[in-house]
């Protein structure tokens, strides 16, 4: 029998969250269920957990991987990519209008279905609970729920359809969940 949660229950695992995901997660807990997400404490909790760190409980504007990076802190994620610091990231990139959406479709073209060259990299940035990532990531969320996801990378931030974009395989990084 799956664990049924309350609003009150989703309410205390994310206390930060819009009311309108609250309400997602308990009038579609068919779609936990069929993940196997309920099935377990274990599970729940993992599940919880994972897209509470990915996306703050879903309190992160837009539901949306924040890329407003400074050279030192890029520098500071890529430190292969960039072992002069925020020099080379300035060097790279320049300090121009734009220079993350650069940086950033250079650094993730050409990996995760991201093609090398094109706007890709700053498109399929992270988004929704789990922070889906990438062109093949979003063209796994198209698989698994229908929606325009490739054409229509927004649709991964909508607060209503997030209980509907989560599962055990896209739960932080596509990781599997526990099966206790």
């Amino acid at each position: 029998m799956p664990i049924r949660l309350t609003a009150a229950d989703v309410r205390g695992i994310l206390p930060r969250a819009p009311q309108v995901v609250v309400d997602a997660f308990v009038a579609k807990q068919d779609v936990l269920t069929k993940a196997g997400i309920n099935a377990t404490k274990t599970r729940l909790a993992y599940f919880f957990a994972n897209i509470e760190h990915e996306c703050g409980g879903f309190s992160i504007p837009n539901l949306t991987e924040n890329i407003s990076y400074r050279p030192a802190r890029m520098a500071a994620v890529w430190p292969k990519r960039f072992p002069g610091g925020a020099a080379d990231v300035q060097r790279k990139y320049g300090t121009g209008k734009g220079w993350q959406i650069k940086a950033f479709n250079d650094i993730y073209g050409g990996r995760m279905g991201n093609r090398p060259g094109s706007s890709d990299g700053s498109n399929y940035i992270g988004r929704g609970g789990p922070q889906w990532t990438g062109r093949d990531g979003y063209a796994a969320l198209e698989r698994l729920t229908g929606l325009p996801a490739v054409a229509n990378p927004e649709v991964a931030s909508r607060l209503d359809l997030q209980p509907d974009l989560e599962g055990p395989e896209q739960v932080c990084g596509r990781q599997r969940l526990p099966s206790a």
